[in-house]
């Protein structure tokens, strides 16, 4: 199972038992503002890091706050899209993962972000073309049919839309790196390609970006 994959299994869970400064010792350790509570195998909820900085006495135990704790767990029947709106509706950098009601371990952002950059492909030869256009009039059998009519792929694409201006843009990669002859076909059909790579260096400088950004998040 793909979640299984994305679970942390150097992420230790905390108990009622530990105090404030033991919480915020082991934040500090993995690199999470949030962690787990977990008694008999059952998650209690999530202590964030904000909780213990407004306890009046961090020696305290996480007993004191347990009426605080966050109720985030999923199941590991949910996808990673699912989860991956989790992590950005409440702003979390764990979200621990239930199996038969049992706590089984954490994803965290950093698993989450490396597996959204293997399922956007960005690791694979090709370049990257951004389209921009009104949401009412976005078809993407039509944008495929453009792309196909060039002899090219889509390797994968995501969209991202802004409801204020009701524009949203496109972002395709494609299977080569020579996008000149596809951009001159969208522009015919009167697409706004905002952005495009047109050469290997291009396409050299963004696969040296993510694996900066890998090296990032294994510090």
């Amino acid at each position: 199972m793909y979640n299984q994959i994305l679970i942390a299994t150097e992420i230790m869970p905390l108990s009622l038992l530990n105090t404030g400064k033991e919480a915020m010792s082991l934040m500090t350790e993995f690199r999470v503002a949030h962690l787990p509570i977990v008694e008999d195998g059952i998650c209690l909820g999530i202590v964030s890091e904000e909780m213990i900085l407004n306890m009046t006495d961090d020696n305290n135990t996480l007993r004191s706050i347990k009426k605080l704790f966050e109720s985030s767990a999923i199941t590991m029947e949910k996808n990673v899209f699912e989860i991956i709106k989790t992590f950005h509706k409440k702003k979390l950098s764990l979200i621990p993962i239930l199996e038969n009601g049992k706590y089984i371990g954490s994803i965290t952002s950093k698993s989450i972000i490396a597996a959204l950059a293997s399922i956007s492909a960005i690791q694979d030869d090709g370049g990257v073309l951004i389209l921009k256009m009104p949401s009412k009039d976005y078809l993407m059998s039509e944008i495929a049919q453009i792309v196909e009519g060039n002899n090219l792929k889509i390797l994968s694409f995501y969209i991202v839309e802004n409801p204020e201006s009701e524009m949203m843009s496109v972002t395709l990669k494609l299977n080569r790196n020579d996008l000149a002859p596809v951009v001159q076909t969208f522009e015919r059909y009167n697409y706004n390609v905002m952005e495009f790579t047109t050469n290997a260096d291009d396409s050299d400088s963004l696969n040296e970006r993510y694996q900066s950004l890998m090296r990032y998040l294994n510090l």
